[in-house]
């Protein structure tokens, strides 16, 4: 569920992330909300809808690399910049799930995401 809170962040993330206008309400990527604890880039929230939810991405998750790039230690506006690209471009990323104690890769295909 997207709350006004969730809008208010994705307002920020729009403005940290370079949104070409203030006013403008969409940024091009994977519709997932990243931070970093402990070193380690986690989703923090995955928007409905968005390519990254209809991959299974899930809060909690940890990104090990973007395009085998590896995240450990990489400040967030960088990681998120690796993230972000032109709409229908790829990003692969390397993923841990420590609910199920899994590893894997998923490719995603970017597109722009409105809120």
């Amino acid at each position: 569920m997207i709350t006004r809170f969730t809008i208010i962040a994705m307002a920020l993330t729009c403005l940290l992330l370079g949104c070409k206008r203030h006013d403008e309400r969409a940024i091009t990527g994977i519709g997932a909300q990243f931070a970093t604890r402990d070193k380690a880039l986690e989703v923090m929230q995955v928007i409905p809808n968005s390519p990254a939810a209809k991959a299974g991405l899930a809060s909690g998750m940890i990104v090990q690399a973007i395009d085998g790039t590896a995240t450990a230690g990489r400040p967030l506006k960088e990681c998120a910049a690796m993230i972000r690209g032109p709409a229908g471009t790829t990003v692969r990323l390397e993923l841990v799930d420590r609910q199920k104690d899994t590893t894997n890769a998923i490719e995603l295909t970017r597109e722009k995401i409105w809120f």
